[in-house]
């Protein structure tokens, strides 16, 4: 015999769901040109991404912290926590989005970037183990377009061990 279900509750849980954190891999599968997902890097995954115009909604963000190196000219506008930011992108160019953060990205041009997403409880770690701090105390913040030559010197010799399939 079925459970009788209420179609209310159904909603409700549907819609709570769609706020929920998703996990970074799985947004826009068919953008990924290579990933690490397969060489077991937790609690590190980084993929190589090229994306068609268009645009992408995550109301209760993402399960880790992402960071972006950009591979190339484009322009994106993300909106998040009513805040808009354009950004005209080059090659070099890093943001970061961290985890749980509601954002709707857009963009009118094709996008080549590297997105290296991170576990957040990682980082508690570190931030108690390595600098004897309270993770609570400790927020990322979300910032786009800045220069920063050892995130992109990482992910360039990240993006060279999962090509290659080092581990």
């Amino acid at each position: 015999m079925n459970a009788p279900y209420d179609p209310a509750l159904i909603a409700l849980a549907s819609a709570q769901s769609a706020d929920a954190p998703v996990d970074g891999f799985s947004i826009l599968p068919q953008s990924v040109r290579i990933s690490s997902l397969s060489l077991d890097w937790y609690p590190l995954n980084i993929e190589r991404r090229e994306l068609e115009p268009g645009d992408s909604s995550l109301p209760g963000g993402t399960k880790e912290h992402l960071i972006f190196v950009s591979l190339g000219e484009g322009r994106c506008v993300r909106e998040s926590g009513g805040d808009v930011a354009e950004s005209d992108l080059s090659a070099g160019l890093v943001s970061l989005l961290p985890s749980e953060t509601p954002v709707r990205w857009s963009w009118d041009t094709r996008l080549s970037f590297v997105v290296m997403a991170l576990e957040p409880d990682y980082l508690d770690r570190i931030a108690r183990e390595t600098f004897n701090l309270d993770p609570s105390g400790v927020r990322l913040m979300t910032f786009e377009g800045r220069r920063d030559p050892l995130i992109t010197g990482i992910a360039g010799n990240l993006m060279r061990e999962a090509m290659n399939g080092d581990a």
